[in-house]
């Protein structure tokens, strides 16, 4: 009897024992996770993702603006994709954040720097800005490195000058300082100078301009066709080109004509009121 009752309770106990057992092999099982370790742009881990085998994997969890940076004032650097997206977890992996690397860049300055009223805008005509996007791709090469594909965006229709008009410009002076913006950017891409030039048709300089300086004006003009122009210095030639479009030509003369006539019904004749109604 004795023994049969030790019996029992051995048995009893290695019943216990065994069912102990395996419910901590089911809790084991059960508690079992996946690590996914997110690394940074250069490769460091910046944070992870954890869950059970087959559970859904959220990307969406994950911070990436914290990834974003500005390298200089004119590069920034964030986020684009993730070198792969498992939908589920089923082991402990690292995955790579690719970036998407965008710099601004001037590739030609405005060519219009000298104006001859303030009734006009100031001029961008010329200028070329652009955006180059590189972006890490998933894909690899033959050297195990992500492959970046390059954009080019023209942005120059998105930049603005300030000040923007030639009136607010030279508000204080003949020169001043323009900046230029892209769009929603806080710092300029340009900044150079502009100058309101002075004495524009009055070529003998006596203060007018009159006939005389239309005069002065063609005959330069027949010279240069000649071949052989006449030598006037630079800082004197520049009051002979009226419309600022870079030469000295007939339609100079017949500008100074123009001034010369809105000047004798007594008013202050401005550049941009006789070039423009002479033109239109």
């Amino acid at each position: 009897m004795k023994y049969n009752k030790f019996f029992s309770l051995a048995a009893a106990f290695l019943t216990a024992v065994s069912a102990m057992s395996f419910q901590g092999n089911v809790f084991a099982e059960e508690e079992q996770t996946c690590t996914i370790t997110l690394l940074d742009f250069n490769g460091e881990p910046f944070a992870e993702l954890s869950g059970k085998p087959g559970d859904p994997v959220d990307f969406s969890l994950v911070d990436t603006n914290s990834l974003e940076t500005h390298i200089d004032d004119y590069t920034q650097i964030g986020f684009s994709s993730w070198s792969q997206t498992p939908e589920t977890f089923t082991e402990d992996m690292d995955i790579q954040a690719l970036y998407k690397k965008m710099t601004i860049s001037l590739d030609r300055e405005p060519y219009v720097t000298k104006y001859n009223s303030t009734k006009t805008n100031i001029k961008l005509n010329g200028l070329s800005v652009k955006i180059t996007a590189l972006t890490q791709t998933p894909e690899k090469n033959s050297r195990g490195e992500y492959i970046v594909s390059k954009e080019i965006l023209e942005i120059t229709d998105k930049c603005v000058a300030v000040p923007d008009t030639a009136q607010e410009a030279f508000a204080e002076g003949n020169t001043a300082q323009i900046k230029v913006y892209p769009v929603v950017f806080d710092r300029p891409i340009l900044v150079y100078e502009v100058q309101l030039m002075e004495n524009l048709g009055d070529t003998d300089m006596d203060g007018f301009v009159t006939s005389t300086d239309a005069s002065n004006i063609l005959e330069f003009y027949a010279s240069a066709a000649t071949g052989e122009p006449l030598d006037i210095p630079e800082e004197d030639l520049q009051r002979y080109d009226v419309d600022l479009n870079g030469k000295v030509d007939s339609a100079d003369a017949s500008f100074c004509l123009a001034y010369y006539a809105a000047a004798a019904t007594g008013a202050a004749p401005d550049w941009y009121d006789v070039i423009t109604s002479a033109v239109g």
